[in-house]
């Protein structure tokens, strides 16, 4: 029996293009009675009624009785209630298009009350009567700011609630924010269709049927605005999806097309032609053809001066060189750059640091992991005269654990002071595999407030060299990786004694530290709970030094249950 297709998040569908459920742990709460379109179960269909429009019960009409040859008949009232039909819409149905939304907002507009303020309430109600020459609203028994309570989400003014949505995608982003709200009521509904809301749309969220007719609905009904659009993961999209995204997304500002395999250089050609506010391209793992050196150039000679972010990596890429050199001359923007595990290349590439400086002074972000770069030679003049990366946070030149790889990429202290020159604002820096680093060339940068480190594999930390880093940043140091390094002698327990002491004087900020694969003992864990109060996770997999069942990674519970019982642990290791 064939599968049927399913659509977002598994549900199955058949019609719809896709579904928006929310992620396990995620689900917004269906028992709200504060929501305009709650409905207490223990209430009857009329109540629920008489609770919208807020009108007295009304007593159902008594039938008449006739009589006719002496025989009484019932006549039945000839009075007719009003039932309104409500249609249910599918949030994203096939045939959605602009009559039908008109149509829609129109039943909307019967249904919501027009009115805009608490006084204004009492017209709702179409019954009144007077006693004592004075007008009383009936409310059903409640009071009148019940009623308002009630109706807070209907008479809302559509301009505040857009400000709240706005504030909300800022920072949960469009979806599944926007699918999940347009289910609560009419005018929430209503206010999450506008378009000035889609900007930032993210649709790797779930399980979405990634394909060209998908596409299609999107970008003729809710991407026309759109300025940023991540369609990473979207295997099936080809050219012809691609064309509907280039058409309608005029003001695209930034685009990821990571892992999209079926798109070729042409539309890559028509992305830069038809949306100039481009600025950041994503272009991780895809096809040969789509980033092919001719394709690049073109991207790199167009949009040039104005790019800001760049994703080469994970691509077979020919031809490297000269895009890597019209990047460093064309892109003086250019603040975010990723060319880790670039392979095709039947060399090395000889990279001019001081003039990849000059050409990218702006430069935040650099990754070139796993990539064969090997520096060109500069006299020292060159060296002083270059203003390196004084913006640069984020610097990854790790490499695989392969000596033969980590001998030739030639990252060495030279490479890294040059790179690192002026970069006060650095707070990441990954020199995992880097076997000819040394502890000076880290401790001699410039970093004031360095947060991230990740050094396993490497020498750095050798000898006295984890001692120096911890006594240089062990304030501003969030992460720390220290994982498979060999400490000859006792050389992490004397670092651990100097952070103990350390603390005492300023705080230390360690929340995530990787100890797997060294020879740390659990009295050495001891010291380190002791020190570290902000710690939410420790890896502490095959240390030889630690009893069995000890070899774990420890957060959450875990964490909190080894903190309870390592007196027990270490009292236990001595009597061993």
């Amino acid at each position: 029996m064939p599968m049927k297709r399913r659509g977002l998040f598994g549900m199955q569908s058949s019609r719809t293009l896709f579904s928006f459920i929310a992620k396990p742990g995620e689900e917004w709460s269906s028992d709200d009675s504060g929501d305009s379109d709650y409905r207490d179960p223990g209430k009857n269909s009329e109540e629920d009624e008489d609770d919208d429009e807020y009108t007295p019960k009304s007593k159902k009409p008594k039938r008449s009785t006739t009589k006719t040859n002496g025989v009484k008949t019932k006549r039945k009232s000839t009075r007719k209630t009003a039932t309104k039909s409500k249609k249910t819409k599918n949030y994203f149905s096939d045939d959605d298009d602009n009559d039908d939304d008109d149509d829609e907002d129109e039943d909307f507009a019967a249904d919501t009350p027009s009115t805009s303020s608490p006084k204004q309430l009492a017209k709702i109600s179409p019954s009144s009567k007077k006693t004592n020459n004075k007008k009383i609203n009936h409310f059903n028994g409640r009071k009148p700011s019940d009623a308002v309570g009630k109706l807070w989400g209907k008479w809302m003014p559509p301009e505040v609630l857009t400000k709240i949505f706005t504030h909300v995608i800022e920072e949960a982003g469009a979806i599944p924010f926007l699918i999940n709200a347009g289910r609560t009521c009419r005018l929430w509904h209503d206010t999450s269709l506008q378009l000035t809301l889609w900007r930032d749309v993210d649709l790797t969220y779930g399980w979405i049927t990634q394909t060209d007719r998908t596409m299609y609905w999107l970008c003729s009904n809710r991407l026309t605005r759109c300025t940023h659009l991540n369609v990473t993961g979207w295997k099936n999209l080809t050219n012809s999806g691609f064309q509907a995204i280039v058409d309608s997304c005029l003001e695209l500002e930034s685009i990821n097309l990571s892992g999209c395999g079926k798109i070729s250089s042409s539309s890559l050609k028509e992305l830069v032609d038809k949306c100039p506010s481009v600025r950041f391209v994503g272009l991780s793992d895809t096809s040969a053809d789509m980033i092919s050196a001719q394709s690049l150039r073109y991207l790199i000679s167009k949009q040039g001066s104005t790019l800001t972010g760049l994703d080469l990596s994970n691509n077979n890429l020919l031809g490297f060189y000269a895009i890597f050199v019209g990047i460093m001359e064309n892109c003086r923007n250019l603040r975010s750059l990723n060319i880790s595990n670039i392979t095709g290349m039947t060399g090395y590439i000889s990279m001019n640091v001081e003039k990849f400086q000059e050409g990218c002074p702006k430069l935040e972000v650099l990754m070139m992991a796993n990539t064969k770069i090997r520096p060109v030679f500069a006299t020292k003049d060159k060296k002083d005269e270059s203003l390196g990366f004084p913006a640069l946070r984020e610097l990854s030149v790790a490499s695989v654990n392969d000596a033969s790889v980590n001998s030739s990429l030639l990252v060495d202290d030279d490479l890294l002071c040059r790179i690192l020159k002026n970069a006060t604002n650095l707070s990441l820096l990954d020199v995992r595999g880097c076997c000819n680093l040394t502890a000076d060339c880290v401790y001699m940068l410039e970093a004031k407030s360095l947060k991230y480190l990740y050094v396993s594999h490497s020498p750095v930390t050798k000898y006295e060299g984890i001692q120096v880093i911890l006594q240089k940043w062990h304030h501003s140091l969030l992460e720390l990786d220290l994982a498979w390094n060999v400490y000859p002698g006792m050389s992490l327990d004397i670092a651990i004694q100097k952070l103990s002491v350390m603390s005492t004087e300023q705080p230390v900020a360690l929340e995530r530290l990787n100890l797997s694969g060294t020879s740390i003992d659990c009295h050495r864990i001891r010291s380190l709970l002791l020190t570290c109060p902000n710690l939410k996770e420790l890896n502490l997999q095959s240390c030889r030094g630690l009893p069995r069942g000890m070899k774990r990674l420890y957060e959450g519970d875990k964490l909190t249950e080894l903190i309870d019982n390592i007196d027990d642990i270490c009292s236990e290791s001595n009597d061993l």
